[in-house]
């Protein structure tokens, strides 16, 4: 058997060295040094790894960096920029929508806006509004945003065609944003059905949706915020609003899909989960087809099933069938990889304002994970799905 002989970059020659400074492995395997060098290394390795498992390291005395070795857990974490940062943990829904208002146009106070916070995070760690006119709220959102990895926010502006009250929306938002430049958005919605309420023109509309994408990419140059300069600006419309026009101004496809308001007696189905899902997914196909032209991705941005409707409403409210929905619906979206925010996470019987004369079995009010205490949850949900 050959020597074996390791190249050592010296001048001179020593003992246990063949000339021209090549290591005889073999004459040095013969000095009792050897074997103390040896067993000292060994000794030290066992030390190195003890040691690091008793105080929960991960790393080893290899690792590239110092930084890299951190007690008790992983490598550093790398940084995400957008919707790209994964959860930390499971939530049953990919998204919730969140209205905070206990009373028809009365803000909440920072202690409730705390409480629904609590309640958000059983379900979801992201989160759409609609408006921006209450700052306590909004204040309290982007700082836990901004600060908790696992809390992203789905932004709303509320258009109505009023334009000084219009143009309050979006400066009380860019104010926000100035004083919270790096919180983890996942989107801003400039107007919520806007067309199909007929508040604003079409054309009205993609100049509002200009000068907000223009102003908040001016606040991620101010602030060096990836957040600001990356979010993705759109607006938030049903399916017979959207058109590739329309499509071209947005960053992204955000569209309302709620099966309830569609085909009429689905409750008459014995398998009524998936003949829903199929409602839903013949408008997302269709609107996926418009997105997929034009390089874009889809956000579902609401998509829900009452748990309560009069009589006389195209479809029926029950518990049960919310149930049987929204378990077929979350399978499916997780399995698709489809984005979506669950409508909604408060029963809001304070749009009776909006509706005159409706009971409060009408199923606007009863689109809620939550009763309208904003505490007594409706048990829909398996919390053993995740998004």
């Amino acid at each position: 058997m050959p020597t074996q002989s390791l190249h050592i970059e010296t001048g001179r020659s020593t003992p246990g060295y063949r000339e021209g400074g090549r290591l005889n492995c073999k004459s040095l395997a013969r000095r009792p040094v050897f074997w103390i060098f040896v067993a000292c290394g060994l000794l030290a390795l066992i030390a190195i790894v003890a040691y690091q498992t008793v105080v929960g390291r991960t790393c080893f005395f290899w690792s590239v960096s110092k930084t890299s070795c951190k007690l008790g857990g992983a490598h550093p974490k790398p940084q995400y920029s957008s919707d790209q940062k994964p959860d930390t943990g499971k939530k049953p829904l990919y998204g919730v929508c969140y209205s905070s208002w206990r009373v028809f146009g009365q803000c909440p106070s920072a202690e409730e806006v705390h409480e629904d916070i609590a309640i958000l995070r059983r379900f979801s760690s992201r989160v759409r509004t609609y408006g921006t006119g209450c700052p306590v709220e909004m204040d309290i959102l982007l700082n836990e945003s901004t600060h908790a990895e696992d809390f992203k926010l789905f932004l709303g502006v509320w258009l109505d065609g009023d334009e000084k009250a219009d143009q309050s929306q979006i400066d009380d938002l860019l104010e926000a944003l100035d004083k919270h430049p790096h919180a983890r958005i996942v989107a801003i919605a400039v107007g919520n059905e806007v067309l199909f309420r007929g508040a604003l023109s079409r054309k009205r509309l993609v100049q509002r949706i200009r000068e907000v994408r223009a102003a908040v990419r001016r606040l991620g140059e101010k602030h060096a915020s990836v957040s600001l300069l990356e979010v993705p600006i759109t607006t938030v419309e049903t399916v017979l609003h959207i058109n590739e026009d329309l499509a071209k101004e947005l960053d992204l496809v955000a569209v309302n899909i709620h099966p309830f308001f569609g085909r009429s007696n689905l409750a008459q189905s014995k398998k009524f989960g998936d003949e829903v899902l199929l409602d839903f997914l013949g408008v997302y196909g269709r609107i996926e087809k418009i997105a997929n032209r034009l390089g874009k991705k889809v956000l579902v941005s609401e998509v829900g099933w009452p748990t309560s409707a009069e009589r006389g409403e195209r479809n029926q409210g029950d518990s049960e069938l919310t149930k049987a929905f929204i378990k077929t619906f979350i399978s499916y979206a997780q399995e698709q990889g489809i984005r979506y925010f669950w409508f909604e996470l408060f029963d809001s019987v304070w749009k009776r304002n909006l509706y005159g004369g409706k009971s409060e079995q009408f199923s606007e009010f009863n689109l809620g994970l939550v009763e309208e205490n904003h505490r007594d949850d409706k048990m829909l949900l398996d919390f053993g799905d995740s998004s």
